[in-house]
């Protein structure tokens, strides 16, 4: 088969022409990981008097018999609630201020593109709430985030009110569970989500747990301070009570492969309680955030991540847990920094009517690329109603969404047709309205289909220039072009460039970028993706099948090969789950458990055995 070189330039495209017209991002050139940015300003500035409040802006939008549930949107977030305004005015000051201050720490390794998606939250007055999100949670799970090429969402609880800080109390101001557990997932879905950072594992939980406590207030931040359960995890340990990892585990991502008093669960939380400590070393001086940038190199090509640490640092694994217990005991710092330009949130809020209120889990649900019993289900409660569903774009939409996935697309046609063509110029509409033709396409044949797939792609082509930050329209795009068994053009390299780079976190679209990429020449973005997906840990199929086509392209692939496999469609698409687990509730099961233990011994005349196997030893791999 002849095809040409493509060009790894994305751009938006006219489908009826087959080329393109416009270029909505630069090509990004492919650079090595480099040292993390710190906010640097003296401590002592940090006691100045308050000053005025920075208000947010705040837009109403009325509804009338509206529902529990409402919408509020800020600069980078959409978040769904059924609780208060005043709580979301709190939630999003606090989240606009930690996106920014992730965005200077990882400034070096930001993936930037000209348009990006706003994150969708669901913000829930009650814990149990997360089980309508998505199957097979946790023990203990008090946050989700999800990604799939259906979408990507988060999920948090509201635990305790947020307050507002004053600057003097930004370092002694009690926890605050609802912030410490909403910042922990915001923060390591931000690494997966911005940068191409995917290993070490310790690293990234490391990250999380360090801006879990940090705290703003109108122009300061409070930065370095334990989190609450690691802190006493910690404490538990260095007072004689076994431990389940070596700092050696932690470096190799062992996160659950041991003994603990709580199980799994426990070591999990030990696991990121040394990944903490571990990280509050690496970023704790301009020394060691330098070296850590040749660190996460290393770790993120061919070399372990235990001799990764060793070559960058200069310290030997079986060092590492004396070091870093003294580290503990005499250098970890909290610190107080002035930052006049921390943003203040600029918050839309919509109401939602009352008819709607059952369809905003529904669609959230169908979201998460849901198995077949779960979303034909979905399907027959939003079929239920005698009236149909309620004739609102959430609910309505939601509808079309589980047609077009679960049920018979050519339903869904007619309200989409509609609503994409009513002059509002409706992304979502249009993206769906294309996957609708998609789909049906794909249940014809000859000429049929052919006729069929040149309507699904002018409405994808039309979603992808209304919101060229959807990468879900874009990857619809792709599987299009793919689909139609025609030669590939810059249509198909541009929806696939689009839809990696603007759901980065989404292992479907790289995987279809590393391939494009190979396909058109590009070797060096090609490795760059694979290797990505080879170090994801979090999918370990993934991660397999990278490292298998990184040996393919090495050794040679026929363009055919590469072809047929960008035109496999994956049979079941796991979403990626990252969980955040309320490690209260874990920690309380170490102590107990530690407690019957020791009441077994003792009622049993023993002693405690520390010396096997082998992690049942005493808690720290030094001697003090």
């Amino acid at each position: 088969m002849h095809t040409h070189t493509l060009s790894p330039r994305p751009h938006l495209i006219d489908a009826a022409r087959g080329f393109t017209i416009a270029s909505p991002l630069a090509r990004c050139a492919l650079t090595s990981l480099a040292a993390l940015t710190l906010l640097c300003t003296p401590a002592a500035r940090a006691q100045q008097a308050n000053p005025a409040p920075a208000e947010p802006s705040i837009t109403i939008q009325g509804q009338k018999n509206p529902s529990a549930w409402f919408k509020a949107e800020s600069q980078h977030f959409v978040v769904y609630t059924d609780s208060s305004r005043q709580d979301v005015e709190d939630l999003l000051r606090n989240m606009e201020r930690l996106d920014f201050l992730l965005r200077v720490y990882t400034k070096s390794y930001f993936k930037a593109r000209a348009h990006e998606s706003k994150l969708t939250l669901y913000y829930h007055n009650k814990a149990n709430d997360l089980a309508d999100h998505a199957g097979g949670a946790p023990a203990d799970a008090i946050g989700l985030y999800n990604s799939c090429s259906a979408g990507v969402q988060a999920a948090g609880v509201k635990l305790d009110p947020i307050a507002r800080i004053e600057n003097a109390r930004l370092v002694t101001a009690p926890a605050n569970d609802t912030l410490s557990y909403l910042f922990e997932g915001y923060a390591r879905h931000f690494l997966y989500r911005h940068t191409d950072i995917r290993a070490p594992l310790s690293f990234i939980e490391g990250f999380a747990q360090y801006f879990a406590n940090v705290r703003f207030s109108d122009d300061q931040l409070a930065i370095g301070k334990t989190p609450l359960d690691v802190g006493r995890y910690l404490n538990f340990i260095e007072d004689g009570h076994r431990y389940s990892l070596s700092y050696e585990d932690v470096l190799n991502d062992n996160d659950s492969q041991s003994q603990n008093y709580a199980g799994t669960a426990g070591v999990k939380l030990e696991f990121a309680s040394r990944s903490w400590l571990l990280t509050h070393f690496m970023l704790s001086t301009e020394e060691n955030r330098t070296k850590l940038a040749r660190y996460l190199n290393l770790a993120n090509r061919d070399m372990s991540a235990a001799k990764a640490f060793e070559t960058a640092y200069g310290i030997k694994t079986d060092q590492l847990g004396e070091m870093l217990w003294r580290y503990r005991l005499s250098s970890v710092k909290v610190m107080q920094v002035e930052v006049p330009t921390l943003p203040a949130a600029q918050i839309a809020f919509t109401s939602l009517p009352d008819s709607v209120s059952s369809y905003v889990m529904m669609d959230a649900r169908l979201k998460t690329c849901p198995g077949r019993a779960v979303g034909e289900s979905l399907l027959r409660k939003m079929s239920a109603p005698a009236g149909g569903a309620p004739n609102h774009p959430l609910a309505r939409m939601a509808l079309s969404r589980a047609q077009i996935d679960w049920g018979n697309p050519q339903d869904a046609i007619p309200y989409l047709s509609k609503l994409a063509g009513d002059g509002k110029g409706n992304p979502e509409a249009l993206y769906l309205l294309g996957l609708a033709h998609l789909r049906t396409a794909n249940q014809q044949q000859g000429a049929a289909r052919a006729g069929t797939l040149d309507i699904a792609r002018r409405h994808l082509v039309d979603a992808v220039n209304a919101d060229p930050a959807s990468a879900e329209a874009a990857y619809a795009l792709l599987r299009t072009e793919l689909d139609s068994g025609e030669a590939l053009t810059e249509t198909a390299m541009t929806a696939a460039q689009l839809a990696w780079t603007n759901g980065r976190e989404v292992n479907e679209y790289a995987r279809t970028a590393a391939l494009m990429y190979a396909f058109g020449g590009n070797s060096a973005m090609s490795r760059q993706a694979l290797s990505m997906l080879a170090h994801n840990r979090r999918d370990p199929a993934m991660a397999a099948w990278a490292t298998r086509w990184q040996a393919r392209l090495a050794a040679g692939v026929h363009r055919d090969e590469l072809l047929a496999e960008l035109r496999r469609v994956p049979a079941d698409e796991p979403a990626s789950k990252e969980w955040t687990i309320d490690n209260d509730s874990v920690m309380r099961a170490v102590v107990s458990g530690a407690g019957v233990e020791s009441a077994r011994h003792y009622l049993q005349g023993q002693p405690q055995n520390f010396d096997t196997p082998e992690k049942n030893i005493n808690n720290t791999p030094f001697t003090r």
